[in-house]
Order: C-alpha cells, then sequence, then structure tokens
C-alpha cells in the first residue's frame, strides 16, 4: 500500500527499512519478490538431524476466536462466538485465545466470554494475547484470563508498526513516543521483565513472544529467551505471520529456544502461504515445541493458519502423538464454523472438505475396497467424523456402475449396464458434477423402462 505511515516520520520509516534491509541475505531476499528466512538455506540447520522420536503428547491451542474476524468480510456477534467456543470445548480442545491487542470486544463482553467458557470446562487454560502494557495486562487479569502473553519483534527497530497503542495514542492527537516503546533488543528485554513482573503479580502465567521471526537469527534468539528465562517466563511463543520459515528452520529455532530456555513451555503461531503450515508446525513439535496454535479450517486473513483438525489427525495418526480431541467431530465443527463465517473450505481441503474422502470413480480404485479398505486410504474417514464416497464417471468400469446400482436397489439386466454408464458420462459431461443418486435412478428408469 502506497503513503504515509500514519504515526512515523519519513527519517523512522527509514530507519526501520534499513534495519530490515541488514538482516536479509542473497537469495533468501529478494526485493520485490519475496522475504524469507535465510535458515532454509542455511546447510547446517538444512543438515540437522531431528529428535529420534516424537513426543509422547501435546497441545493444540485453538485460536479460531481471535483470528475469525481477521478473515475478509467475517464478522461474528457474542451469540455465534458462544457456539463456536462451546463446539471447539465438545471437540476436546484444552486451551483456547479469546482476543488479542484490545481489538473489537470490550472488557465485560470478554469476561463474560471467559466466564461462559470456564463454566463448561473449569480447567480450560485460557489466553489473551499482545498485552504489551500495563493496563492491557490488568485487563487480562480482570476478564479472568490464565495466561497473558506480549510480544517483542525480531526485529526491534520496527516494533512501532506492531504496538497498538501507538495507533491509538496518534489517532487521539498524542505523541507515541511516550509510551516507551521498545526499539532495540535491550529496550525489549527491559521491558520484557517488567510486563513479566506484572502478570506474574496478578497469578498469571506469562507467556513472551517473538514476531517476525522470519527475521530472527542466532543471536537474538539466545539474548531474548536467556533473558526471559531468567525472568520467570513460563511460556515462549514463536511466531511467523510472514510463514517464511520452512520445516527445518522451525527444527533449528526450537532447539536453540530449548537451549536457552530450559523447562520453558514453547508455543508456536504458523500461517499457510506455502501450504506448508500443517508440515512446520509436525516439524515444531517434533523438535520440542509443545503448544501449537491452531483455528478450525485454519481460518484467518491470507492463506489461513495451521488447521484444528488437520494437525491433530496427523498427530494422532501419522505419529501416533496423544492430543486430546475428539477426532470424530472434526467435519461437523468445520460444517459449523463454515455456517457461521461464510468462508467455505475447498472441496479437497483435507480432512474436512466435503470431497476429501471421495476416491472418484476409478475402477480400480473402488473394486480394491472389496479387498482391503485401507488400500488407498491412510485411515478410515468414520475416524474424522466422514464418510467414505465414491461415483460413477467416464473412469469407472462396469463393475463400479453395477455396485452402484445394487446399491441404490435397482435391477439392471447385465447387457443394460454399459447403456447406463454413456448414460451417466453423457450428463455429468453437460453438468460438470457427479450425479446424485436420484439422476442415476431417473436415468436408469429411463433406460429399462421401469
Amino acid at each position: 500500500m502506497a503513503g504515509q505511515s500514519p504515526h512515523l516520520t519519513p527519517d523512522e520509516v527509514r530507519h526501520i527499512q534499513e534495519a530490515f534491509a541488514r538482516r536479509r541475505r542473497p537469495g533468501s531476499f529478494e526485493p520485490g519478490r519475496w522475504a524469507v528466512s535465510p535458515y532454509n538455506r542455511d546447510a547446517s540447520v538444512l543438515g540437522a538431524p531431528f529428535p529420534d522420536h516424537y513426543p509422547h503428547s501435546t497441545t493444540l491451542r485453538d485460536i479460531t476466536l481471535r483470528v475469525i474476524e481477521q478473515a475478509p468480510g467475517v464478522t461474528v456477534d457474542r451469540a455465534q462466538r458462544r457456539r463456536i467456543g462451546e463446539a471447539i470445548l465438545e471437540a476436546g480442545v484444552p486451551e483456547i485465545e479469546v482476543s488479542a491487542h484490545g481489538w473489537g470486544m470490550s472488557p465485560s463482553d470478554l469476561r463474560a466470554e471467559v466466564a461462559h467458557l470456564k463454566s463448561i470446562r473449569p480447567d480450560l487454560g485460557i489466553k489473551m494475547g499482545a498485552t504489551q502494557t500495563e493496563a492491557m495486562v490488568d485487563i487480562a487479569a480482570e476478564v479472568g484470563v490464565t495466561l497473558a502473553e506480549f510480544w517483542m519483534p525480531a526485529l526491534p527497530e520496527a516494533t512501532p508498526i506492531y504496538w497498538s497503542e501507538a495507533y491509538r495514542t496518534s489517532w487521539a492527537g498524542g505523541d507515541w513516543r511516550t509510551l516507551g516503546v521498545p526499539t532495540t533488543l535491550d529496550q525489549e528485554i527491559e521491558r520484557g521483565i517488567q510486563l513479566i513482573a506484572r502478570i506474574r503479580s496478578h497469578g498469571l502465567r506469562a507467556s513472551t513472544g517473538i514476531n517476525l521471526l522470519t527475521l530472527v537469527d542466532d543471536n537474538h534468539l539466545e539474548r531474548y529467551c536467556t533473558a526471559m528465562h531468567a525472568a520467570g517466563v513460563d511460556e515462549i511463543w514463536l511466531s511467523d505471520g510472514a510463514a517464511g520459515i520452512g520445516p527445518e528452520g522451525w527444527n533449528h529455532i526450537i532447539s536453540l529456544v530449548r537451549r536457552f530456555a530450559p523447562g520453558c513451555r514453547i508455543g508456536t503461531y504458523i500461517r499457510n502461504a506455502f501450504g506448508l503450515g500443517v508440515a512446520c508446525a509436525l516439524a515444531a513439535v517434533h523438535a520440542g515445541a509443545e503448544v501449537t496454535e491452531v483455528s478450525v479450517n485454519g481460518i484467518s486473513a491470507t492463506a489461513g493458519q495451521v488447521d484444528l483438525a488437520q494437525m491433530a489427525t496427523a498427530l494422532e495418526v501419522l505419529y501416533g502423538v496423544h492430543t486430546g480431541i475428539r477426532l470424530d467431530q472434526m467435519n461437523t465443527l468445520a460444517r459449523l464454523v463454515e455456517d457461521i463465517s461464510g468462508v467455505q473450505v475447498s472441496a479437497a481441503h483435507a480432512v474436512t472438505g466435503r470431497g476429501a474422502h471421495n476416491w472418484g470413480g476409478t475402477e480400480i480404485v473402488v473394486q480394491e475396497l472389496k479387498v482391503e479398505p485401507l488400500l488407498h486410504w491412510a485411515y478410515e474417514p468414520s475416524l474424522v467424523g466422514a464418510e467414505k464416497e465414491w461415483i460413477v464417471n467416464r473412469t469407472s468400469g462396469m463393475w463400479t456402475v453395477q455396485d452402484k446400482l445394487q446399491q441404490l436397489g435397482l435391477h439392471v439386466d447385465r447387457e443394460k449396464i454399459p447403456l447406463v454408464w454413456q448414460a451417466i458420462v453423457d450428463d455429468v459431461t453437460v453438468r460438470h458434477r457427479a450425479l446424485t443418486d436420484d439422476e442415476i435412478r431417473a436415468i436408469c428408469a429411463r433406460i429399462t423402462g421401469k
């Protein structure tokens, strides 16, 4: 977007741009084309081994209530938020995030929402994000959350862009520079120590985040994480909003954080710009991250977040990692959030897309079901609350057509089955979709005269 920053002077903008340029390396930064983490092309990172096992269990923290209105064109009212929250808890989610930056909801509304969620699950972990000031920390305590999180950018010079209070202050005619916004790593550390003390004074657990993680380097990780660990932080939260870090980079980063902040819980916030959200989140869990932030259907802005259903199913089925998530609720939950948000997942969306468990009508794939139902299936769709489906199309053979007719309770003489197949294919060609059962019945009636 062209134009002047509303609260930064041209010199301040130039200072941030110069700091950004200093962090970039050839290949990982192509001006006007892309900007990703240098770790993705670092031989020592790419060649580093992962642990030889996944953990026994891990935590999925659902952030749908925070990010749903970041999705373009989506607004939800209090009743809709309540229904989504209830369904998420019914699915077994142990932790949830309700808000960040103090956007969109009053403290009284947040307090009511938190109280309702706790009435359903008293042991629920509830996070409020971006508590960047003492006042925001106090609000987090007032509304009853259990975890208050603040974050600092991996590029400290850019903090004024991401400090919400700076915008509120400048809009009101004030000078955001009086707020003490940290713009160096030393200042971030000092501010973090102060906020941890404030959070813990309320009896809350403290989480500190590093965002703009694509720009992080080893030195920043060591200095910041070591200092936050010494200050008593409970969780270190790593946010790659740009999705510029690949799976190997996540292994490297998590390994360093574990070394610099032993005993701290590590959480991740990973977006899906390259379609690698789940892959990167799995790499982070494999490397030792204990918390993965997810949303239903991956809903959020741009390409979305790590998808709850996909992450839970991959962990449980591929790697035997216990999540506590009720997988059989995943498709029901996906349909609910689609209905409320108006945002539909694609038919091929893994795990919860309406066509995710339809192998089409190819003869060999349909007929194999009579031999071994898991030859072409990594899991039974019923595991995630869906059904295994197949259709008749141009790739189907006569046996598959016969099976479909028997499934519908229709008797057609063997010599007429090729005529039924041809009529179905012709109709599919005209309609550009699979036929319904009633449409197949009508074709059979026309051909058989019954």
